[in-house]
């Protein structure tokens, strides 16, 4: 995850791309549960604060995604 962090940090300060993630606040797995998904994202908003950080308070999100970058994109999904 640090080295995806360090990519958008250098994406977002250094070629003014616009990223905006969108996250559930609260996460499912046992493992994970005492950790919010803001504190996940800290160092990336602390170092390039105009990336935008948006979360679901009340529901747990299933991974979906769809990158777009100079014509150029990425979709990431699950196969369930």
């Amino acid at each position: 995850m640090d080295e995806l962090e360090d990519l958008l940090i250098e994406a977002s300060r250094d070629r003014n791309v616009e990223i905006e993630i969108i996250t559930a606040r609260i996460r499912d797995q046992p493992v994970y549960k005492t950790f919010l998904n803001a504190d996940l994202f800290r160092r990336m908003l602390k170092q390039a604060p105009n990336i935008k950080v948006y979360e679901e308070p009340y529901k747990y999100l299933h991974m979906k995604a769809f990158v777009i970058d100079d014509g150029k994109y990425i979709s990431l999904g699950s196969l369930n």
